[in-house]
């Protein structure tokens, strides 16, 4: 399809796509890092940027893993020269095709001023990169900012899952760039506990960087810090 093309040069290529994968997910990640890398080589372009769109909120599909479609979209960021466009709340939750184009314009624009400052994947909202259990009832989440400071709303639940059951955390503080959760004392995590923020189809942000543009919704492994006190 895009073979009459390959004697064109691009000063970018801007990506949304992925609703139709989305009933099946899980090698979506590896399918997209390989749809990049053919694309340079056939453009003959190894560092040409590449943003695209993360799926936005909707419901119109209560079989599809919407969810889990997102954090695939993440593997794209392992690529350098990449960007990534977070649309959580510029969906309409019954509609399939979102009405409101300016808005993911403007953050695609976004991320194409910034793809060259952040060569090694961009992020036009706050990504988060990890989750540590530092003491038997504390975890810290570790974020990328991308120069820009986030905020969190108030009296709002993260998700622990594990065990095939889910746990609200309501207990939460902002701590500069990280977020401390409090687990409750008559909890205890196992090997495979995991961290959620946003884990549905149509979820509703909470997480916001000094823009208005909301956190990409997440679910991470939980991992152990060595040193943390029992």
């Amino acid at each position: 399809m895009i073979a009459p093309l390959q004697k064109l040069k691009f000063v970018a290529i801007l990506w949304y796509q992925g609703e139709s994968d989305a009933g099946q997910p899980k090698t979506y990640g590896t399918r997209f890092r390989e749809l990049i890398e053919s694309w340079r080589i056939l453009f003959k372009q190894p560092n040409l940027p590449f943003l695209y769109v993360q799926l936005p909120n909707c419901e119109t599909e209560k079989e599809a893993d919407w969810a889990g479609l997102r954090e695939e979209q993440k593997e794209g960021l392992k690529i350098s020269r990449t960007a990534m466009v977070v649309t959580i709340g510029d969906g309409e939750d019954d509609d399939l095709h979102p009405l409101n184009k300016k808005d993911v314009a403007h953050k695609l624009l976004d991320a194409y001023d910034n793809v060259e400052l952040f060569p090694n994947g961009y992020c036009t909202e706050p990504l988060a990169k990890g989750a540590v259990q530092t003491q038997k009832n504390a975890i810290i989440l570790l974020f990328d900012t991308f120069g820009k400071e986030f905020s969190i709303e108030k009296n709002k639940d993260f998700e622990l899952f594990q065990g095939g059951y889910s746990y609200k955390l309501k207990n939460c503080r902002q701590v500069g760039e990280q977020i401390i959760l409090e687990v409750p004392e008559n909890l205890s995590l196992n090997a495979d506990a995991k961290i959620r923020y946003n884990w549905s189809n149509a979820p509703q942000a909470f997480i916001w960087n000094e823009e208005g543009y909301p956190s990409s919704p997440f679910e991470l492994k939980i991992e152990q810090n060595n040193n943390r006190r029992k």
